[in-house]
């Protein structure tokens, strides 16, 4: 057990260490606080506060666009042909994007509030966790793959559609989506 004679100095190298680490920080505009005690019987004094300000045109506080817990997170991946194309699009549940191929490094982008809230309408109109894992009649060899993969409130389904060789079989809504991802993908990279 320590004895009253060390408190003035863990007292002293507390306050030391809560500075530095204040300094080191760099805060983001968030107050550190530096405690002291008195020595004897008194209660310590109350906390005062130092505000840390961030460098010049570095934000200070996170976007406040947060999802709900049971939107989706969508990804196309788009593979086949003769040339052998694989471009990958993925949108989280804040509407950003990334894109890439095999020629090309990652890309970030965002879609609108209403471009995300339409592919949110579209999924639930596809029926997708209902739907078949393909839509291949298999009969195409240089087809283009189109594999979508939804993840919402803890469960994931993934549908391969074949562009010609699954195109009389896929159900209209689910080309539909694909139509809307297919555009996304356009835009954004």
């Amino acid at each position: 057990m320590l004895q009253r004679p060390f408190a003035p100095l863990i007292s002293l190298v507390m306050m030391i260490a809560l500075l530095i680490l204040g300094a080191c920080s760099g805060g983001g505009g968030i107050p550190t606080a530096v405690v002291t005690s008195t020595p004897g019987n008194l209660p310590p004094t109350p906390p005062t506060t130092t505000p840390v300000t961030a460098p010049t045109g570095v934000p200070t506080s996170m976007p406040t666009t947060t999802a709900s817990p049971d939107a989706p997170t969508i990804t196309l991946e788009t593979t086949g042909t003769i040339a052998g194309i694989r471009e990958l699009l993925s949108i989280d549940p804040n509407r950003n994007t990334e894109f890439s191929t095999r020629q090309t490094p990652v890309t970030h982008n965002n879609i609108t509030p209403q471009q995300y809230a339409d592919l949110e309408a579209q999924i639930r109109k596809a029926d997708f966790f209902n739907l078949k894992d393909n839509y291949d009649t298999g009969n195409v060899s240089d087809d283009r793959y189109y594999k979508i993969t939804v993840q919402q409130g803890g469960k994931a389904k993934t549908v391969t559609v074949a562009e010609v060789g699954g195109e009389s079989i896929t159900p209209q809504p689910l080309l539909d989506l694909i139509k809307m991802l297919v555009k996304i993908q356009k835009e954004v990279s």
